[in-house]
């Protein structure tokens, strides 16, 4: 079982071509995670901005680790 208190849970999102989908996925882990976490998304060069996207959130510390 998970002690709140210490431990972080490791939440990683795989995604291609889905921005909008990315986008709703990741509002929901920033809004509705009530324990510590650690947030990494991995894009497999996505063509439709999601990169871009990406960057932004990782630069307003929305996301730990971003891997293109």
């Amino acid at each position: 079982m998970m002690d709140i208190n210490k431990d972080t849970l490791d939440i990683c999102v795989i995604t291609y071509n889905r921005l909008e989908y990315l986008k709703n996925c990741v509002w929901s882990i920033l809004a509705s995670t009530k324990v510590k976490y650690r947030l990494t998304v991995i894009d497999d060069c996505s063509s439709d901005g999601t990169a871009e996207w990406l960057k932004q959130m990782k630069k307003n510390d929305k996301i730990n680790t971003v891997i293109i």
